[in-house]
């Protein structure tokens, strides 16, 4: 007859059937189906994307609190922001080298 209850499953699977094109993704057969788009154990099992999103995130941190310490929030610099220059990659290694330098005369 039709009625039963796996008839009417089967039938409301057919419908659910996705059309050739309709999505880049060709592998995608039915409306429903569950896809992982993203795994985040897979993105921590790999130590250079989990190192890479540490490190841009410590940026994100110390970009907002230099932004902070100039004493506004909306990303515009004040007076002594334009006159404080931010080191660049060298200065910023010359002065570390220059510090571990300094505390080991210190140890002596």
């Amino acid at each position: 007859n039709g009625t039963d209850e796996i008839t009417l499953a089967a039938a409301e699977k057919r419908n659910a059937k996705v059309l050739s094109g309709a999505f880049h993704e060709s592998n995608l057969e039915y409306f429903g189906d569950t896809v992982t788009v993203w795994d985040v154990s897979e993105f921590l099992d790999n130590p250079k994307w989990r190192d890479d999103a540490l490190r841009k995130s410590r940026w994100q941190e110390e970009i907002q609190k230099f932004e902070n310490s100039q004493g506004n929030n909306d990303g515009k610099q004040s007076k002594e922001g334009k006159e404080r220059k931010r080191k660049c990659r060298r200065e910023k290694f010359a002065s570390i080298c220059e510090d571990l330098y300094q505390e080991s005369l210190k140890k002596l």
